[in-house]
């Protein structure tokens, strides 16, 4: 595993860029605005960036557990150094800033006087602070306690952990015939649409892995993001576009509510007999949101995520009217993420492939337009993406370039560069021209079996589903698209109005007579207990790999291939395990005291994560 930390000459740099942010908010507290010293701080912290960011793309300063890690270098020493940077992060909930290459000297100036602003409990400093932003994003720490709406979702991490646990209270309530938790659903779906619009976020490839909630938790996730991004660049309202990742997240909850035999089983993989049955989930969802009293978007986008704008699809309504432009929205996020779903027997479409498909569907199902908006919010190659690259690279993609969607930002992942950050937009300052290209999409994971185990212990034969499991997501971002008005889409002023027409899909739902459908197509009584998700097998251990130098050389650390809850000091520490570093020099590459480092191998050797060759 490669550290991103910057070298060893970066740094006194950045810390004199730090020490010269301090100092733009200390002058303040001793000059009134327009004094000279203030316009002195301001012009040095500008011109140290300015330095730092010549030589890498980005830099981010972190605050966790009161501690700051630059670059993923923890640094224990730094917090009463900078402990004016410090109580501000604090005191605004700020996480996190991500400083990024082109920040202009008005925006050191502009963030120096407003962090030095006092706490308000709204909030407004930080988002007014970001708004007035353009190269340096904030990471707003995470309200993690009941009392503040439930918001459990986290940035740069994978929001399926947080809807799984959402998914099962729904199964719960249904079960014990009780409301479902709207305010949760919308405090989750708060936290996505934050996360699309601070670009903290990745899509998750996947792989089909058994019908569980774990799977169906995957699949909204990625359904929810795209969705948000999809209404973010189409300028509707906040507050509409929290909806639609709510609807996104739950337009496949009628899933969870089916018999066994096709509950949360992608269509492909069913037996034509039991297709009938499978697509009375639409149905059996938006009559369970229905009957919870959830908002018309979300029960519009149960029902009707399969219709067309022909009005074909299913369900058939008495309507031929085709669904909110919203709704096409979340019908074209759930096709995009279901064509890129490795099945068993069945590899997954790559993006490209995915989208020219959409695309020969968009005048009948999706709606004129509705893939160009995707490509602007998310780019051919959405973030978390595993791609080829012309130089026989492999990177994972990071950003969605707004302006050229076939050229977005990598992070390498293999050869010499491995770690390095680059721009495919950017041409070359000698050539003139680009770095590389993207050749092609790959389907995680890079690691092969026999480069952590023995060739004996691949000699069972088991399903390629089973050796595709997905990788564990990266922090990536996604760019907001430019604010263009799409044509399906109303104006901002009158979106909140459009939303009041989804009571003609109320009223088709409850036209419908449940009497006149097959028996498979009935819905199925509140009362029905799914049976619990079926458990996982746990991963044989794996066999570390062989040591590559001399018997003579020092002792080496070996990372097992092992889930692990690290926190930020030991996640740094097994960054720098690659197999050939020896401990020697690993204490004196963490930057941390030699007594914490051992601390931290002995609890990582208990734990069985690490062993020496």
């Amino acid at each position: 595993m490669d550290s991103n930390a910057p070298k060893a000459a970066d740094w006194p740099d950045i810390l004199e860029a730090l020490h010269h942010l301090a100092n733009t908010m200390t002058v303040r507290s001793h000059y009134a605005e327009g004094h000279p010293a203030i316009a002195r701080a301001d012009s040095a912290a500008a011109l140290g960036f300015s330095r730092v960011l010549e030589r890498m793309p980005e830099l981010v300063v972190a605050l966790i557990d009161n501690e700051f890690v630059i670059g993923e270098r923890p640094m224990p020493d730094l917090r009463e150094r900078l402990h004016v940077v410090a109580d501000a992060m604090l005191r605004h909930e700020i996480e996190c800033f991500v400083f990024q290459r082109g920040m202009q000297p008005g925006e050191a100036s502009f963030l120096g006087r407003m962090l030095a602003r006092p706490a308000d409990a709204a909030g407004k400093v930080r988002e007014q602070t970001q708004a007035g932003l353009t190269h340096v994003l904030l990471r707003f720490a995470e309200l993690r306690h009941d009392q503040a709406g439930g918001r459990t979702g986290q940035h740069g991490r994978s929001f399926a952990p947080a809807i799984a646990e959402l998914f099962a209270s729904i199964v719960r309530a249904v079960a014990t015939d009780q409301s479902i938790d709207k305010n949760a659903i919308v405090a989750l779906a708060a936290d996505v649409v934050d996360a699309v619009e601070t670009r903290m976020f990745t899509l998750e490839s996947r792989c089909y892995s058994g019908p569980d909630l774990d799977e169906a938790a995957r699949h909204a996730a990625n359904v929810a993001v795209t969705s948000a991004a999809l209404a973010l660049a189409s300028d509707v309202p906040k507050d509409t576009a929290i909806d639609v990742a709510a609807a996104g997240m739950l337009h496949d909850v009628g899933h969870l509510l089916l018999p066994p035999e096709v509950r949360c089983i992608p269509e492909p993989l069913l037996a034509e007999s039991a297709r009938p049955l499978f697509k009375n989930h639409t149905f059996a969802g938006a009559s369970t949101l229905l009957a919870s009293g959830c908002p018309p978007l979300w029960v519009a986008a149960a029902l009707e995520h399969h219709r067309g704008v022909d009005g074909n699809g299913y369900p058939t309504l008495e309507s031929a009217s085709a669904p909110h432009a919203l709704v096409r929205m979340i019908a074209l996020a759930n096709y995009f993420d279901r064509r890129r779903t490795q099945l068993a027997g069945k590899p997954a479409d790559e993006p490209e492939e995915a989208l020219r498909r959409a695309a020969a569907l968009e005048e009948r199902y999706f709606g004129k337009g509705l893939v160009d908006t995707f490509l602007r919010a998310l780019g051919a190659f959405p973030p978390g993406t595993t791609v080829m690259l012309s130089t026989r690279e492999v990177g994972l993609v990071t950003h969605a370039n707004a302006s050229d969607p076939w050229r977005p930002q990598v992070r390498l992942l293999t050869g010499a560069n491995a770690g390095k950050r680059i721009d495919l937009k950017e041409l070359g300052a000698v050539e003139g021209r680009h770095y590389a290209s993207i050749v092609r999409a790959v389907p995680p994971p890079l690691l092969r079996l026999e480069d952590v185990a023995p060739p004996a212990a691949v000699a069972p034969k088991r399903p390629a589903v089973e050796l595709l499991e997905p990788t564990p997501p990266e922090m990536a971002v996604v760019v907001p698209a430019p604010r263009i008005v799409a044509s399906e889409i109303p104006a901002a002023e009158r979106a909140r109005a459009e939303l009041a027409d989804m009571g003609g899909v109320l009223d088709a739902l409850l036209t419908i007579r449940t009497d006149d459908l097959a028996p498979s197509m009935r819905p199925m009584s509140t009362s029905f207990v799914p049976s619990p998700p079926s458990a996982r097998p746990a991963p044989p251990p794996a066999t570390p790999s062989r040591a590559t130098m001399s018997p003579a050389a020092m002792p080496k650390l070996v990372v097992a291939i092992h889930t692990l809850s690290l926190d930020h000091r030991a996640g740094f520490i097994v960054s720098l395990v690659d197999g050939r570093t020896t401990v020697e020099d690993i204490i004196d590459m963490s930057g941390q005291p030699s007594a914490e480092v051992l601390r931290v191998l002995e609890e990582l050797f208990a734990q069985g994560a690490l062993s020496v060759s």
